[in-house]
C-alpha cells in the first residue's frame, strides 16, 4: 500500500504526508496554526465527499467547457492561513482584514505570498516551471493586483504581560511534576505559536536575554521541585 502517514518535527518545517497505493495523493506542508499547504487528488476527494457533479460542471465552467472528465485526475493546490497571519498582512500600507469580506479583497495578494512561501523548486533558487505558472498565471479578480504583501507582526505587548507572567509559571510549575530539565521545558516553550513575540517581551518589557532567561526557568524548577511546590 505503501506509505500512509509521515510525520517530520521542526527539522524539517513540520511536514505530514498521506500517499494511496502507488502515487502520492496528499502533500500537506506547515501547521494548522500558520501558512498551511496542500496538495491533493481533488477528484478522489470529489468521490469521497460524493460532490462529482458539482466539481464536473465547476470544471467545465472554468475550463471554458475543455474539462475532460475522462482525462487525467484534478489535482488542487491549496494554502490555509491562520487568522492570526491574516491579521499581520500589510498590503499597499493597509492592514485591516479582520473578516472573509475584507480578506477577499486581498486573495490575489495572498496567492502569491503563499506561493512564495512554500515552492517547488528543481535547483537552489530555480523555481519548477509549474510553480512558476501559479505564481504568474493564477489570477483573481482584486483591487490590488502584483503587490506583494508583507507580514508585520505586533511588537508591543503590555497589555497582555501578566498572562505571559501567569502562562509561563503555570508551565513551570506543570514541568517540575515530572522533571527539572530546563531544556525540556524550553522545547516545550519553542512549541508555542507566539514563542517569539513571548521571547520579545522578556527581551523589550523585562530586559532578559536567552542565557539569563535560561538560568531563571532553571532556577525556578528547581525551587517548585525542592518545595514541593509542583501543580
Amino acid at each position: 500500500m505503501g506509505l500512509q502517514t509521515a510525520e517530520i518535527g521542526d527539522g524539517f518545517s513540520d511536514v505530514a504526508c498521506k500517499y494511496g497505493s502507488g502515487d502520492a495523493e496528499t502533500i500537506t506542508i506547515g501547521k494548522p496554526t500558520g501558512l498551511q499547504a496542500s496538495i491533493y487528488n481533488k477528484t478522489k476527494q470529489a468521490k469521497v465527499i460524493d460532490k462529482v457533479d458539482y466539481y464536473l460542471n465547476e470544471w467545465q465552467i472554468y475550463s471554458l467547457g475543455e474539462y475532460d472528465e475522462n482525462g487525467p485526475d484534478v489535482y488542487r493546490v491549496e494554502y490555509r492561513f491562520h487568522h492570526s497571519i491574516i491579521r499581520e498582512m500589510v498590503v499597499d500600507g493597509e492592514t485591516d482584514w479582520k473578516d472573509y469580506r475584507s480578506a477577499a479583497r486581498i486573495l490575489g495578494n495572498l496567492w502569491q505570498y503563499a506561493i512564495m512561501r512554500n515552492r517547488l523548486e528543481i535547483a537552489h533558487k530555480t523555481i519548477h516551471p509549474v510553480w512558476q505558472m501559479l505564481y504568474q498565471d493564477v489570477k483573481f479578480e482584486t483591487e490590488w493586483r502584483g503587490v506583494l504583501p508583507i507580514r508585520k507582526k505586533k511588537v508591543d505587548v503590555s497589555a497582555i504581560s501578566k498572562n505571559y507572567d501567569l502562562m509561563v509559571g503555570n508551565l513551570i510549575s506543570i514541568t517540575a511534576r515530572q522533571t527539572s530539565d530546563v531544556n525540556f521545558l524550553l522545547r516545550e516553550l519553542k512549541k508555542l505559536h507566539f514563542y517569539d513575540d513571548l521571547i520579545r517581551y522578556y527581551r523589550v518589557e523585562r530586559r532578559i536575554g536567552d542565557v539569563e532567561l535560561k538560568a531563571r526557568l532553571k532556577k525556578a524548577l528547581l525551587l517548585r521541585r525542592m518545595l514541593r511546590n509542583a501543580a
